[in-house]
């Protein structure tokens, strides 16, 4: 979803990014951890993973906190969607667009027609997921299995692949600079200390690339782990 959260900003830097992404990762943390406290203090070890099932139904209360679980869904599963509809309308648009004579200008006809095109594509996608999803809640009411193995992938989402994408930057800005190693000779002070920085950055961007990469994996991997041997022996 940080695709979508960074087109929403209204000063779009990867400063202010990273503030928001610090703060909302910092307010998660801090509130999943006082959920989480709390309910091992009331329940002991009979806590649910969703806590609201510990809850009684009659509590007035209780049912805010259902409806307010229900709206946070409803308004999230825009964004999350967001990333997915991206995908398969990159992948899958070319069957959707109307071709014409490469550099020449197409009539207006051909015009309303590929404006339209995109956007029946966007709501068929968003169709189908919607009701396919709905037929699988519908079909497995208690996902609870297939959910702890699916959130394992929350490891490679924030880590492993952030980490191949540090790795490539790093790349890329080493073939970059490579090219001007001939001119080094001949180049300004200012020149050689922009390069040199690019290089320290380079080398900060492997080192994060790879740490990213190897502690996602072991995330990944003892999650994985967990959830196997809870199938295979039980919840004990």
């Amino acid at each position: 979803s940080a695709i979508p959260l960074y087109a929403e900003m209204r000063h779009r830097t990867l400063r202010n990014f990273d503030l928001v992404i610090g703060l909302g990762l910092a307010i998660c943390i801090v509130i999943y951890n006082l959920t989480g406290w709390v309910g091992y203090l009331s329940f002991g070890d009979d806590t649910e993973s969703d806590i609201l099932v510990n809850l009684s139904t009659t509590s007035a209360l209780v049912n805010i906190a259902r409806l307010c679980v229900a709206l946070a869904v409803a308004t999230s599963y825009a964004i999350l969607h967001f990333c997915a509809r991206k995908v398969l309308l990159d992948h899958f648009g070319a069957f959707l667009a109307t071709p014409h004579i490469a550099g020449g200008c197409p009539p207006l006809a051909d015009t309303a027609r590929t404006q339209r095109q995109p956007r029946l594509g966007f709501f068929f996608v968003t169709s189908v997921w919607a009701v396919m999803v709905l037929l699988l809640v519908l079909k497995f009411p208690d996902v609870g299995e297939v959910v702890s193995f699916v959130g394992n992938l929350a490891a490679c989402f924030m880590f492993v692949f952030p980490g191949i994408a540090l790795c490539s930057l790093s790349r890329v800005n080493s073939v970059g600079t490579a090219t001007d190693d001939g001119l080094k000779h001949t180049a300004s002070a200012r020149v050689a200390l922009a390069a040199q920085t690019m290089e320290k950055e380079n080398a900060t961007f492997w080192r994060h690339g790879i740490s990213f990469v190897a502690f996602g994996c072991v995330v990944f991997t003892v999650g994985l782990c967990v959830c196997i041997l809870r199938v295979v022996h039980g919840d004990s």
